[in-house]
């Protein structure tokens, strides 16, 4: 009992801040575990581990490595065709059994949906392409069907049993989907999906197949269609009508359980992928349903004293505050901020954080517990800094404190982050590939950080503006929009922006690194000019 005690104690020495070679460290470990076959990274199972990705591509902007980028889009592809997506009712399946992404463990978790499109629509602005786009509205779609609450506010999980069958909801026979469809549209979905009547499914306890189907693709659209001698827009029509059959009969199935717990940190991560998406996609519902979900939070998981609760379920909230709670609200408020300029965002962005780090800061060695300061009911409190099928606390923190040292112009949170960094200079040195969603905040630190700041006139400049940054791949530039209504709190909370002004009445954006700026625009072509001078 007491070397049990000893190892929940002890902690990782504090060292020197983490080199930039870090970064580097990473994405070799990541190169040497990639699956040139498959994408992804390691044997099976296979989890889609979305921080990776999200590293990659940072990386790529910093270093432009193709080979990072390459990596990226192989896996998301992969994941979008592969049995782990549910190719009739949208939403990713929580890992693959095997290599090939094809037979999925059926549990979806809200975690992963908030991860994958953080991961599919950073795919898109980096690229363009707008299959990504497209896997992460589809994504989004399942969400806003399955998983939200009435209230607005998002539910944790879907079971991967249905009536006792693993996955049953999900499988069809070959006869099914010939007797569901018109011939033609038969035939399309049958070769795209590779329905066969042997299945690909197997009995898990003999492991014999059993005739049923994991609905999958293993060609791009372009090669199905001259496969079938047809045109795109014809097979995309064909997919499309079978789709909406198919799940139509499927909603007379007994649906999988839903965990309808809704749970502060994992709303926290959802919260930021629809920010994000509404800014990528220039789609204002998304961020709607961001503010949906965070008033809710903010009203009803919150004690008396503004500490955040853990679960809510059957109008009851309770269990204190974890660190992931605190982190990962933080950074969902920190992108619906830049999504919907409302400073009081920011504010409470700004307000928990204090509640935090006064909470769960670790003052001796460094780094922010797992749980708060006062809980009588623990053995130890421990720090956790590895990023497993979510990211750390910590190092979601990280990236926080360097959010809001560029949204405030406080410096003090940079210096907060520098004393957490060094907690990883060890670990990085081991294994970095571990901790890749703190590597994608350390990419901050040697990355072109900054900030673009638009000021809203009487024109519609400003709109126009603020759409074009929020479409590229800006990874390391937080994006503030100051308007005639916010423009009192904004000068509040980020005293900076209170010279920033939009002379004759002229919307002008603000293109800065780190408080320098560069000479004010007062154009859509100027502000790309300039964004590409960073």
């Amino acid at each position: 009992a007491q070397s049990v005690l000893q190892s929940l104690h002890a902690r990782p020495e504090r060292g020197r801040s983490p080199q930039r070679s870090m970064l580097d460290a990473g994405f070799q470990e990541l190169l040497l575990r990639y699956d040139r076959v498959s994408g992804g990274f390691g044997p099976a199972p296979k989890f889609p581990l979305p921080h990776n990705l999200l590293f990659l591509l940072r990386y790529y902007r910093l270093k432009e490595e193709k080979k990072a980028l390459e990596m990226v889009e192989k896996t998301l592809r992969s994941m979008a065709i592969g049995g782990i997506c549910d190719q009739i009712g949208y939403g990713f399946h929580r890992y693959s059994t095997d290599a090939g992404w094809l037979v999925p463990h059926f549990e979806k978790m809200l975690y992963d949906q908030a991860l994958l499109v953080l991961a599919f629509t950073e795919a898109f602005q980096v690229t363009g392409d707008r299959f990504y786009e497209r896997v992460a509205r589809e994504t989004l779609a399942y969400v806003d069907r399955e998983m939200t609450s009435p209230e607005g506010a998002f539910f944790s999980a879907q079971d991967a049993d249905t009536a006792g069958e693993e996955g049953g909801y999900y499988l069809w026979t070959r006869a099914e989907l010939e007797e569901a469809l018109d011939p033609d549209i038969f035939r399309v979905a049958a070769d795209a999906w590779h329905v066969t009547t042997a299945g690909n499914f197997l009995d898990p306890v003999i492991g014999e197949r059993t005739g049923k189907n994991i609905l999958h693709l293993t060609r791009t659209p372009d090669q199905l269609a001259a496969r079938l001698k047809m045109t795109r827009e014809e097979l995309e029509a064909a997919l499309v009508a079978a789709r909406t059959t198919l799940a139509g009969i499927r909603r007379e199935r007994e649906p999988p359980l839903t965990d309808d717990k809704i749970l502060t940190d994992w709303n926290g991560l959802m919260i930021a992928a629809y920010a994000r998406a509404s800014r990528a996609f220039s789609e204002p519902r998304y961020a709607e349903h961001a503010e949906a979900a965070c008033r809710f939070l903010l009203d009803r998981l919150r004690a008396g004293d503004g500490s955040l609760l853990h679960r809510y379920r059957d109008g009851q909230a309770g269990i204190v505050g974890q660190a992931t709670d605190y982190a990962f609200l933080i950074f969902g408020l920190s992108e619906l901020f830049m999504a919907r300029s409302v400073p009081a965002h920011l504010a409470a962005a700004r307000d928990l954080g204090q509640i935090f780090h006064d909470r769960f800061w670790d003052t001796r060695y460094g780094g922010y517990f797992t749980t708060a300061a006062g809980q009588d009911d623990l053995v130890a409190r421990t720090v956790d800094l590895y990023d497993g099928a979510t990211p750390s606390a910590n190092s979601v923190a990280f990236t926080n404190l360097m959010t809001l040292s560029l949204l405030t112009g406080d410096t003090g949170y940079e210096k907060r982050a520098s004393e957490l960094g060094k907690l990883y200079s060890g670990p990085l040195s081991r294994s970095p590939a571990a901790y890749t969603f703190f590597l994608a905040g350390l990419s901050f630190v040697y990355g072109p950080a900054g900030e673009i700041v638009i000021v809203d006139g009487d024109d519609p400049a400003g709109q126009e503006m603020a759409a074009a940054v929020h479409q590229r791949y800006l990874p390391f530039t937080m994006v503030i929009r100051k308007t005639g209504k916010n423009r009192e709190d904004l000068a509040r909370l980020a005293p900076f922006t209170d010279v920033m002004d939009a002379p004759e009445g002229k919307s002008t954006a603000y293109v800065c690194t780190r408080h320098t700026c560069l000479r004010p625009v007062t154009t859509v072509e100027e502000l790309l000019a300039a964004v590409e001078k960073k």
